[in-house]
């Protein structure tokens, strides 16, 4: 189910913008690493913003470098810290 949310007419998701969506925890990554690895979205995904999204720890950082081989761009900047990156 999710891979069909994420594709249509055989197009892929490129982009994941979610910027300010303070609830996303590292939690997310961990159910995209269990369930989706090897999904049509890990394998297209090209850029990735959380900035703001204040709840995501240096183990999502991990996640995101295995779950996206093709990640060209992300975003992960803290909006309350904007100094630091995880």
């Amino acid at each position: 189910m999710f891979q069909d949310v994420l594709t249509v007419n055989g197009a892929v998701l490129k982009a994941l913008d979610l910027t300010g969506v303070e609830q996303l925890t590292d939690a997310f990554f961990v159910v995209v690493q269990y369930f989706h690895r090897d999904s049509a979205l890990c394998q297209s995904l090209d850029n990735l913003s959380l900035v703001g999204c204040t709840h995501i720890t240096d183990l999502s950082a991990v996640y995101i470098t295995r779950l996206f081989p093709n990640l060209k761009k992300a975003s992960l900047f803290k909006k309350k810290f904007p100094h630091i990156l995880v």
